[in-house]
């Protein structure tokens, strides 16, 4: 250690340093390391309201059902023709004896 490291001055600078985290403790959450904005005159602010979309609304009883757009009609039959039917995942073959399968 060198003689030049002041003690009194350390302890005093982790005593303010731990004093300041107690003050700032008392607040909560961001708001203690983010700085407050000042407020600019200008219009009131408007709760924000909740946009009506119909296509993330639920299938409500009583309501039409709107149609879908084409573009999300195209996706949904690429999608539908994209998964193979039962038939090509079996290979064309069953288990099942033919006399079964006549009836």
């Amino acid at each position: 250690m060198s003689e030049e490291f002041n003690w009194l001055e350390y302890s005093e600078s982790v005593e303010r340093a731990a004093a300041e985290a107690e003050e700032s403790s008392s607040r909560r959450g961001l708001r203690r390391f983010l700085p407050r904005r000042p407020k600019l005159p200008g219009f009131p602010r408007l709760p924000r309201l909740p946009r009506f979309s119909r296509p993330n609304m639920p299938n409500l009883p009583g309501l039409p059902s709107l149609p879908r757009l084409p573009r999300l009609r195209r996706g949904a039959q690429a999608s539908e023709s994209a998964q193979p039917s039962a038939s090509e995942l079996l290979g064309g073959q069953t288990n099942r004896p033919l006399e079964e399968l006549d009836d």
